[in-house]
């Protein structure tokens, strides 16, 4: 990855980074926090990812791409009018993995990079699992994604599952976001006086 370097004889550099980087997954594209579209995952059915257990150490939790999509679908479709740009209590308390030892009572959770480029945004999603992430992490989501992010967790994990999904199936509209809750804060308070 090329980084361009800028800046005066009165100022330090300033490194910018480019915006294509090698994809971390076949299911991510070149760009930051973005995902290939369903269409382009033809090959792909499962999903798999990094979770950790507090008994029996790391594992692996594995996603049927379709189902899982089939399922946050239907939970988008039949609650997204009422709540009003806000994120619904499972994504915001998500539910941990099942660790895959039998009888296990440890507390699992899965694992985030903490390269924010290196984030398995696809695999978070399917398992319902981005509200795990820090508002770092969220922040730097919208930012790629040409989100206005105030800092509201409740507002930051409803456009990001929402773009997330409107990145697996373009054409649907069900996963558009209304206007209202693109606007960025300074220009909501600026039509309020």
């Amino acid at each position: 990855m090329e980084k361009a370097v800028m800046g005066d004889n009165f100022s330090r550099p300033t490194v910018l980074k480019t915006m294509v980087i090698e994809p971390p997954y076949p299911w991510a594209t070149d760009q930051r926090a973005r995902v290939h579209s369903l269409t382009q995952l033809k090959g792909i059915r499962v999903v798999s990812g990094k979770a950790k257990c507090s008994d029996h150490g790391h594992f692996t939790v594995s996603y049927n791409v379709k189902e899982k999509f089939r399922e946050i679908t239907e939970f988008i479709r039949n609650g997204k009018e009422g709540w009003n740009g806000w994120a619904p209590q499972p994504w915001t308390i998500p539910k941990p993995p099942v660790c895959n030892r039998k009888h296990c009572r440890g507390y699992c959770t899965v694992i985030i990079s903490e390269k924010k480029r290196a984030i398995d945004w696809l695999f978070l999603v399917l398992g319902q699992h981005v509200g795990l992430c820090s508002p770092a992490q969220l922040r730097y989501f919208c930012k790629h994604n040409h989100l206005p992010y105030n800092g509201s967790r409740l507002e930051g994990l409803y456009k990001v599952y929402l773009t997330l999904c409107k990145q697996l199936h373009p054409q649907e509209t069900l996963f558009d976001i209304d206007p209202i809750f693109l606007a960025s804060p300074s220009s909501s308070s600026e039509s309020k006086t």
